[in-house]
């Protein structure tokens, strides 16, 4: 029988698939293969074995709880006709299957890879080292889980530093692009998000959940929250540009200097939201700068049928106002966690020796 993609046994299956076994296959042609990779794109759940023109391309055991990219080798996919097959083994809970061919999408320019030289992994954060051609970057993920202070353990919000300094006597001129997709606030990437920007409390904001927002309404395996909001800030001192574009074009609107204008976007899915930080001229004198990372979960449990409030929210309180009170200590709870960090590894290092 025919049927559309994606097969299964939930809600979002287009063709209803309840049997142990699903054989697929898909003829397609091509008039004119192009230069870019090509990778096939596949989400299956459970066992799954992938041929493409009669040759062996993936096979795996299990299931997975997202897309993944396997790379298709040059010849692979040849001018004219083409046929994918795929069988999908279910042996225990749901069933799924979306499969299809996919090509990376060129960009309008060429960009170097940073080396990383470095990575050190603490208590609370994770510090890695790049060197960028010229210019000695060092990026530091903090979450300042810190058990003897429970309301800034409770405060769903976590810091991405960056430092940058020349690496010789030669000045660079810094600009530093971050990006966040719209799939951290969504349970499955077909679901329609609504992404806006705003100016509050001296940070610039960007804020992205699903239209939907079924809070507290789910419950099953292989589930992400898809209720709440993400947050992006950075300082208004730091004088980003902030904007909310497709995920295929967010980095050309960064390499081109072209930013969408839009404030707010409304039912869309697969969104970046981006911030461009500029460093300004950079010399062998290191610069700091940071931005925050935060999520808003409106309501998290609920307790004998009560949907009950996170720890953090207050009475008339909003969510902006823990980024700002995130924002006013930072030099404070990164002093925190550094000696958080150096005190604990001094007492593993007392107990266990190196």
């Amino acid at each position: 029988q025919k049927g559309t993609a994606p097969f299964g046994d939930d809600k979002s299956a287009k063709t209803k698939w309840t049997t142990n076994d699903l054989y697929y296959r898909r003829k397609f042609s091509i008039a004119k293969l192009t230069a870019g990779k090509k990778y096939l794109k596949l989400n299956h759940d459970d066992d799954v074995d992938v041929s493409l023109n009669g040759k062996k391309l993936y096979q795996k055991e299990g299931w997975v709880h997202e897309f993944i990219y396997i790379p298709i080798e040059e010849g692979a996919l040849k001018t004219g006709e083409n046929l994918l097959t795929i069988h999908v083994k279910n042996n225990a809970g749901g069933r799924y299957l979306d499969a299809g061919i996919v090509e990376e999408i060129p960009q309008k320019s060429t960009i170097a890879l940073a080396k990383q030289t470095n990575v050190k992994v603490e208590a609370t954060a994770t510090k890695y080292n790049f060197d960028c051609g010229g210019v000695n970057l060092e990026v530091t993920f903090t979450s300042p889980l810190l058990l003897n202070d429970i309301a800034l353990t409770a405060r769903p919000i976590s810091y991405i530093s960056y430092a940058v300094k020349s690496s010789s006597t030669k000045a660079h001129k810094v600009d530093l692009y971050f990006s966040a997709s719209t799939n951290i606030a969504v349970n499955t990437t077909d679901q329609a998000v609504m992404a806006k920007k705003n100016t509050v409390k001296n940070l610039s904001i960007l804020q992205a959940g699903t239209v939907e927002q079924p809070v507290l309404q789910k419950k099953a395996d292989d589930l992400r929250i898809d209720w709440g909001y993400m947050y992006v800030a950075v300082p208004e001192k730091f004088k980003a540009t902030q904007y909310i574009n497709k995920q295929a074009e967010s980095l050309n609107s960064f390499l081109s200097g072209k930013y969408p204008a839009s404030k707010e976007v409304s039912r869309a899915k697969e969104l970046n939201l981006s911030s461009i930080i500029p460093f300004g001229t950079i010399t062998q004198n290191k610069v700091e700068k940071y931005l925050m990372i935060g999520y808003n979960d409106l309501k998290s449990v609920e307790y004998f049928g009560e949907q009950l409030l996170p720890l953090w929210r207050k009475p008339g309180g909003h969510f902006e106002d823990q980024l700002a009170i995130a924002d006013q200590d930072y030099k404070t709870i990164m002093a925190k966690c550094n000696d958080f960090n150096l005190q604990l590894y001094a007492d593993a290092e007392k107990a266990g020796g190196k």
